[in-house]
């Protein structure tokens, strides 16, 4: 009895993280931006849930973007740059800053999209707006890291807070 009922339990254990990730209740997403000094530019690394992303992207599209699979969609990079305009502003000192795509890696659940802001020299103050995946899952978090001037800081924005700054 003891020994069936350790492999029942190891069992149900090394079960319960492949169990959570394929019906996770949580919504998060994590933006790290991080000013690079020497290239005079903004870094950004949005991280998100590779699932969450297509539903909110595929919102009014009639094609499924496949996102790191042999099926995926011509025009996926596309799609998610169009919907990552839409849902990430952001201010670098005070003035709209237009990112570009750089690339993605998409692994079993997470999907990690790669940004660039050039010609900044310094950073004072960041401000973001950041409504990923919000209109697609209400609970949605949505965390902005900031990594300038030797300091990192931290914003959780949300459905009653989309947008906030870092002044440096």
């Amino acid at each position: 009895m003891g020994h069936r009922f350790w492999i029942l339990s190891t069992s149900g254990l090394l079960l319960l993280p492949i169990l959570l990730a394929f019906s996770h209740k949580f919504y998060l997403s994590t933006t790290t931006i991080e000013h690079n000094p020497s290239t005079q530019s903004l870094e950004i690394t949005v991280q998100t849930f590779t699932h969450d992303l297509e539903k909110a992207v595929e919102a009014g599209e009639t094609h499924k973007l496949h996102l790191g699979s042999l099926k995926e969609w011509i025009s996926a990079n596309e799609k998610v740059t169009e919907y990552l305009r839409k849902h990430l502003k952001i201010l670098v000192n005070g003035k709209a800053a237009n990112f570009e795509y750089i690339g993605k890696e998409v692994e079993v659940h997470d999907c990690y999209v790669y940004l660039e802001i050039k010609g900044v020299k310094q950073v004072n103050a960041l401000s973001v707006e950041n409504t990923l995946l919000i209109g697609t899952f209400p609970k949605q978090v949505n965390n902005v890291n900031l990594k300038a001037g030797g300091k990192v800081s931290q914003l959780a924005l949300s459905a009653r807070k989309t947008s906030g700054s870092f002044d440096l």
